[in-house]
C-alpha cells in the first residue's frame, strides 16, 4: 500500500507539474508562430508599401568639376550644388541651404502649412546666419516657383541625402514607429525576479529546515514549488489580461469607455 501512494503521489504531481509546463510551452510556440506570421505577412508588406510609396524617382542636375551633370537623385552628394527645378510635381531632391535666387515652395508634407513658403539666400558676409524658416528648403517639398537672376533657376547647397533628410526620418518614423509600451510590461522582469528569489528560500526551507522523512515528498514538495511560483503561463495570461482590457475599454456601450 506505502508503495502505491508513493507511485501515485509520484505520477500525479509529476503529470500535473509537467502538464503545465507542456501547455506553456505549446502557447508560447503559438505566440511566436503568430508573431512570425504578423511580421512577414502583414508588417513587411505594409512597410514594403509605403518604402514604395516615399521612394523618389528622378533625375536632377548638379555642378561637379565646374560643369552641370544630369544625374539620378540616389547619386547626390554631400557638397554638391544642385539646381531646383520647379513645376507641377516637382520635388527637391535633398535637404539643403539655398545659396543663389529664390524659392517658393509647399512645406506642408512636413509642417502641415497650407501657404507657400519663400526662401532667400544665405547672405555672403562671414556673419551671416544659416536659418531653417528662411534659408533652408527640405526634401519632398514642391518647388513652386525657382527663379535667379539671368533668368535661371535657384541654386541648393546640399547638407543631407537619403534617409538623413527631414523626409527620410519621417518615412522611418511611418516604417518603424516606436513601441507602445504597458507598465506592468517592464516590470514583469521584476516580477520572475521576485519569484525566482521566493522559490530558492523555499526550496532552501524544504530541504534543510524540513524533516518529511522522505526524499518523494521533498522531491513533490520543491516540484510543486516551482511549477506554482514560476509558472511559464503568465506572460500570456498577461497578454490575453490586456486584449480583454482593451476591448472593454473599446465597447462603446460597455461600463469603461475611453
Amino acid at each position: 500500500s506505502d508503495f502505491t501512494y508513493i507511485f501515485n503521489s509520484v505520477g500525479t504531481w509529476s503529470y500535473i507539474a509537467y502538464s503545465t509546463w507542456n501547455i506553456g510551452f505549446v502557447w508560447l510556440g503559438m505566440i511566436v508562430g503568430s508573431g512570425i506570421y504578423r511580421a512577414l505577412y502583414i508588417i513587411r508588406p505594409n512597410q514594403q508599401k509605403i518604402a514604395e510609396m516615399a521612394s523618389m524617382r528622378q533625375s536632377c542636375i548638379v555642378l561637379r568639376g565646374g560643369q552641370w551633370q544630369q544625374v539620378d537623385v540616389a547619386e547626390i552628394a554631400l557638397g554638391d550644388i544642385v539646381q531646383v527645378m520647379d513645376g507641377e510635381n516637382a520635388k527637391l531632391p535633398c535637404d539643403g541651404v539655398l545659396v543663389q535666387g529664390s524659392l517658393i515652395v509647399n512645406e506642408s508634407m512636413l509642417t502641415g502649412e497650407p501657404m507657400p513658403i519663400a526662401k532667400a539666400p544665405v547672405e555672403d558676409t562671414a556673419a551671416a546666419k544659416v536659418t531653417d524658416k528662411l534659408n533652408k528648403a527640405f526634401a519632398g517639398t514642391l518647388a513652386l516657383e525657382s527663379t535667379a537672376p539671368g533668368g535661371g533657376k535657384s541654386l541648393l547647397f546640399c547638407t543631407n541625402v537619403g534617409a538623413l533628410t527631414t523626409r527620410g526620418q519621417l518615412v522611418r518614423m511611418v516604417l518603424f514607429p516606436a513601441s507602445v509600451k504597458f507598465k506592468y510590461n517592464d516590470q514583469l522582469p521584476k516580477v520572475y525576479g521576485i519569484m525566482t528569489i521566493y522559490v530558492f528560500i523555499i526550496v532552501l526551507v524544504l530541504v534543510l529546515a524540513t524533516d518529511t522523512g522522505s526524499a518523494v515528498a521533498n522531491y513533490l514538495g520543491v516540484l510543486c514549488t516551482v511549477a506554482m511560483a514560476l509558472n511559464p503561463m503568465l506572460p500570456v495570461s498577461m497578454v490575453m489580461g490586456q486584449t480583454v482590457s482593451a476591448g472593454r475599454l473599446g465597447d462603446p456601450n460597455g461600463p469603461y469607455q475611453i
